[in-house]
């Protein structure tokens, strides 16, 4: 139970870092 809690966290942290990620590349793109 835990590890299953612990791989869904993890997984929000990447997702949330790949959001971030896109994010600044949009930035880089707009100037």
């Amino acid at each position: 139970m835990e590890h299953i809690l612990f791989s869904s966290s993890f997984l929000s942290i990447i997702k949330r870092s790949l959001n971030l990620a896109m994010l600044e590349r949009n930035i880089l793109l707009a100037f």
